[in-house]
């Protein structure tokens, strides 16, 4: 019965399997996406026409730059509104803008270039070891293992602190000094934290790769074999001889023209936004980023792979608060953005990866957007605003659109009410009512003096003193000029940018904070609200006497760049000049060493009187690397005291001390040793006591004293001589001392008495006999000896010697005696002058 049962449950499940697989399943529909070969391209009228209608909604956006590609070719190309609200001139696809942030795609594929072309190194080489494995930031972790990679993808967990590119001392060669100061808030390798300056350390790391400045390696590696002959660098540019749009801040509603200057000191550490280009080059640029590192002609600029390692995520982004204006249900279609590689954003839209970056800086807004799939790029560039990135956005979204082939969901009228009708406008910002008037609690000369932050450098308070600022604080940072306001509040200040840099803040905050009741410290929320910096008082407070040695804040704690038997002494600023750095040692001033006013006396060119933030470092000679500095010179000032160090040769010299080395002067030890031998033997005077002749004082001119500025100190206005009726009335002001005051004096200040003087005879008696005697023995007389050889060295003349000398110069003959005894003529009447009329 079992074989039965077994049998027929077999013959069942064959005859249902059977079933099965006699039943004829439907062809289902393969949908294939569109081809980029096969799908046409849009009108361009009605592109043209577009672009041309949502830009006339844009009120406060004098140019615009657009241009477009597919299979390899520049479909589109053209500018709109005009280069400048003065001259008028229209914009071209050949008009230069600053593309900000887009430069960050030039460093990364530069770095990814260089690394795969030279074997030493490679884009996981650390940072450390372009520094001999000096700690280079702050924490093991990052100064031991941080690579390229971790700079170019924000991996580094450092707070931005943009605004420390307004210290007019900072380049790309000093920034590493700068960048150990910088506290973490993010952990390493596992935030994302975008940061400008870790761009301008990339930078400085390709000059060392590539052995040149960071400008010729773009020129020669991608502006040259791309074609992209009308590109340039705002540090490099000459402004009157350059198509370039005006850039505008759209200030509450009112435009305001941005210097140029100020667009070149901002890009002066060049890795992140320098790169000024047109419509036409950005072009060229995308079809290279599309064609896997060849040209327009086909030849290869770089290699595939080395391109493709710059387009891989490296970073994980975070969802922003602009994801709601592109993210399905609130809007038809999605634009994400979830990770970042190397200078780029990845992400999708309408289901196609996505390659792509914004750019925004003083006066400037850009973006690209790359389909590697689609073989399509898009870039816009434009002067004004664009807040919170809508009509980049939008604008970019309705392109794409256009040439893959899809039917667009914006269109003009939509592209200028973004996000209506989906979602509610952000209401704009009003501009903020100040009470400019208000006195501040505490005397103004309590908040004057010099500031510093070892990571931003010197900020110097005084009072301004002009027709239409008297009696206001200006805090002077750099190039830029912060005017301060009171608040209600003690100690806090409003501030707004001036100079150059006007109209960048407004308005921003400054906290000063006091301790036992003086103003020793100054925060700026403004500038890190992750991180506010704070910087502290280095020079004397005006509370306190002029000189106390009791007093911490008289001498600055030791600098780990320094030597340790060196300390800086900060002289209290005047409410004029400039502010004075004297380098002393322990036990004062050494020999040799020259102050500020010598430097400028011997060569003015070594002071930078365009920005007054000359920086006097005392730094040993032998910190500098082998290899000739890239972007600075660093002018030697020789010591003229004597020492047993070598001395340093006058002039100019190529130095590449991003860093210090290790203390590499084994001749130093030795002679502290010696000297320390001599000094217990012999008294010397404290002067010489400590001998820091060898450490050279060095003044560094930076790239932006070098080059023209505009900027011009506050402080170095030259006042008029003083009239006669000023002069009147100070001596109304300062009388001549009276007879009484003459008197008064005699009696504040009696002569000596005699008991003072016998107290100065005890205090220094005259030498007794055992000095003198020990004095004879130290310096004896000349025995018979010393005599006799002192002879023999310079004996007397011989009688040859003596004729010699006689043939030589003979003696005068009679007939030269006669004439000289002959008396000389009397003067006629012609040769007598007339009298002088009276």
């Amino acid at each position: 019965m079992k074989d039965v049962a077994l049998s027929v449950s077999f013959l069942a499940g064959f005859l249902l399997k059977f079933s099965l697989c006699a039943v004829e399943i439907p062809d289902t529909k393969i949908v294939k996406l569109p081809d980029t070969k096969i799908v046409k391209l849009p009108d361009t009228k009605i592109v043209h026409q577009t672009i041309e209608d949502s830009f006339a909604c844009r009120k406060n956006n004098p140019a615009l730059s657009v241009s477009i590609v597919k299979n390899g070719k520049i479909v589109y190309a053209d500018g709109f509104g005009v280069n400048s609200l003065k001259t008028k001139e229209p914009v071209t696809n050949t008009t230069l803008f600053g593309i900000a942030s887009l430069t960050k795609g030039f460093t990364s594929a530069l770095l990814s270039k260089l690394t795969d072309q030279n074997r030493n190194y490679s884009l996981n080489s650390r940072v450390a070891e372009f520094y001999k494995n000096y700690p280079v930031f702050d924490g093991y972790l990052r100064s031991k293992f941080a690579t390229i990679r971790d700079l170019l993808s924000h991996r580094m967990g450092i707070p931005m602190h943009n605004f420390i590119r307004f210290d007019s001392t900072l380049n790309r060669k000093n920034l590493i000094r700068r960048l150990m100061e910088l506290k973490p808030r993010g952990r390493f390798r596992d935030s994302f934290y975008y940061s400008n300056i870790m761009y301008g350390q990339a930078a400085r790391l390709a000059e060392k790769i590539g052995k040149a400045t960071f400008e010729n390696l773009i020129q020669n590696h991608f502006f040259q074999k791309l074609g992209m002959t009308d590109s340039d660098f705002f540090t490099t540019a000459n402004e009157s001889l350059t198509d370039l749009a005006q850039g505008y801040l759209d200030v509450y509603g009112e435009l305001h023209p941005v210097p140029f200057e100020l667009s070149r000191r901002w890009s002066d550490l060049c890795g992140a936004n320098c790169i000024l280009s047109s419509a036409v080059d950005m072009a060229k640029w995308m079809m290279f980023q599309l064609s896997h590192g060849k040209n327009q002609d086909g030849r290869r600029v770089m290699s595939e792979d080395a391109l493709e390692d710059t387009h891989r995520p490296e970073n994980v982004l975070a969802k922003s608060s602009l994801s709601k204006y592109y993210t399905k249900p609130n809007v038809p279609e999605t634009f994400s953005q979830t990770g970042y590689a190397l200078g780029w954003r990845t992400g999708h839209y309408r289901g196609y990866n996505i390659i792509t970056h914004t750019g925004s800086s003083w006066g400037y807004k850009n973006m690209i957007t790359l389909f590697p799939d689609m073989n399509v790029g898009i870039y816009t560039a434009m002067t004004g605003d664009d807040e919170d990135f809508l009509y980049r956005y939008s604008l970019h979204q309705y392109l794409a659109d256009m040439y893959l082939g899809v039917t667009p969901w914006l269109n003009t009228k939509s592209i200028c009410s973004f996000p209506e009708p989906w979602l509610p406008v952000k209401p704009k910002r009003s501009k903020p009512t100040i009470n400019k008037n208000l006195m501040p609690k505490r005397k103004l000369d309590d908040y004057l003096g010099i500031y510093e932050n070892p990571a931003y450098g010197k900020i110097d308070v005084f009072i301004l003193d002009e027709a239409n600022n008297k009696n206001k604080l200006i805090a002077e940072y750099g190039y830029t000029d912060l005017i301060l306001y009171p608040k209600s509040s003690e100690d806090d200040f409003f501030f707004e940018t001036d100079g150059i840099a006007a109209m960048l803040i407004n308005f921003g905050t400054i906290q000063f904070k006091s301790t036992n009741g003086v103003i020793d410290k100054m925060r700026i929320p403004s500038f890190e609200p992750k991180d506010p910096p704070i910087f502290k008082r280095i020079d004397k407070p005006r509370s306190k006497s002029p000189v106390d040695p009791t007093d911490p804040e008289t001498v600055v704690p030791k600098d780990p760049l320094v030597p340790s038997d060196t300390l800086m002494t900060k002289i209290p600023p005047k409410s004029t000049g400039q502010e004075k750095t004297m380098p002393q040692s322990k036990t004062g001033v050494s020999k040799g060493q020259k102050t500020i006013k010598e430097i400028t006396k011997a060569d003015p060119d070594l002071i930078n009187t365009e920005t007054r933030k000359t920086r006097v470092e005392n730094v040993p000679d032998n910190l500098s690397e082998n290899q000739p500095d890239l972007s600075n010179t660093e002018t030697v000032v020789p010591s003229k005291s004597k020492s047993t160090d070598q001395g340093t040769k006058t002039g100019v010299k190529n130095v590449n001390s991003d860093l210090p080395k290790p203390d590499q002067s084994g001749l130093v030890n030795k002679v502290a040793k010696s000297t320390e031998k001599v000094e217990s033997k012999i008294p010397v005077k404290s002067e010489s006591s400590v001998d820091t002749s060898n450490v050279p004082l060095k003044t560094v001119t930076t790239k932006e004293t070098v080059q023209t500025s505009t900027k011009k100190s506050r402080r170095q206005r030259q006042t008029p001589p003083p009239s006669n009726i000023q002069k009147k009335a100070e001596t109304v002001t300062n009388p001549p001392p009276s007879d009484i005051q003459k008197k008064a004096e005699t009696v504040t200040n009696p002569p000596p008495s005699n008991i003072q003087k016998k107290a100065e005879t005890v205090t220094n008696p005259p030498p007794s006999n055992i000095q003198k005697k020990a004095e004879t023995v130290t310096n004896p007389p000349p025995s018979n000896i010393q005599k006799k050889v002192e002879t023999v060295t310079n004996p007397p003349p011989s009688n040859i010697q003596k004729k010699a000398e006689t043939v030589t110069n003979p003696p005068s003959s009679n007939i030269q005696k006669k004439a000289e005894t002959v008396p000389k003529p009397k003067p006629t009447v012609a040769d007598q002058k007339p009298p002088t009329p009276a």
